[in-house]
């Protein structure tokens, strides 16, 4: 897979690519390694994404359909990216997210009754 460090590199491969019969790449940024790839323009993103849940530069979360693959996205992010990141469950209840800041689990533990 081809990697851009910019996004003006990956648009202009992209540009380059679709002089190609049949071929029509758009340019995407890797939330995992953090640089910009080309996928087939009618590629249904592999996990949607939560606009209830913004990153630090206000962009939507990428939503994970289980806790398993949010952790292997984050060990695979720490070994390219050297960031290690915590996995937690939205808030709004679509699916697991990723930060690079500490989580906590702020769940109450019950006391015992006598």
């Amino acid at each position: 897979m081809s990697y851009y460090a910019h996004s003006e590199a990956a648009h202009a491969a992209a540009k380059t690519a679709s002089h190609q019969p049949g071929v029509i790449l758009v340019p995407y940024s890797c939330m995992v390694c953090g640089y910009w790839h080309l996928a087939p323009k009618d590629a249904k993103p592999a996990n949607p994404t939560c606009t209830l849940c913004l990153d630090s530069g206000g962009h939507s979360k990428t939503a994970f359909q289980s806790r398993e693959e949010a952790l292997s996205v984050a060990e695979n992010g720490f070994w390219s990216t050297g960031v290690l990141l915590s996995v937690y469950r939205c808030p709004h209840g679509l699916g697991w997210h990723l930060t690079s800041k500490e989580v906590r689990n702020h769940s109450k533990k019950r006391k015992k009754r006598r």
